[in-house]
């Protein structure tokens, strides 16, 4: 399959993968910040805006995960729906 199919066919699940990463990167930033500092009210910053932006950014992969898996249920239940029309007595 083309890759660039496959991103404009699953454009919310490559979204939610890509917001995955940047919630890493986003705690390893956080970590670099905190490692050489050696006071906590200097390390407090950089563990809330790395934590923070962490979870807000798997909370939006999430949303994108599962709003692609309900599409792809809809479809199912969709062409299960016309299977059964199209067998049932008229």
């Amino acid at each position: 399959m083309n890759a660039l199919h496959w991103l404009r066919a699953q454009w919310d699940r490559a979204l939610a993968v890509g917001l995955f990463l940047a919630s890493g990167a986003c705690l390893l930033a956080g970590w670099v910040g905190v490692r050489h500092q050696a006071l906590t009210a200097l390390q407090v910053p950089y563990v809330v805006s790395g934590g923070i932006g962490a979870v807000v950014l798997v909370g939006l992969g999430a949303t994108f995960w599962v709003s692609a898996d309900l599409r792809d249920e809809w479809r199912a239940i969709d062409e299960i729906r016309r299977h059964v029309a199209d067998e049932s007595p008229r």
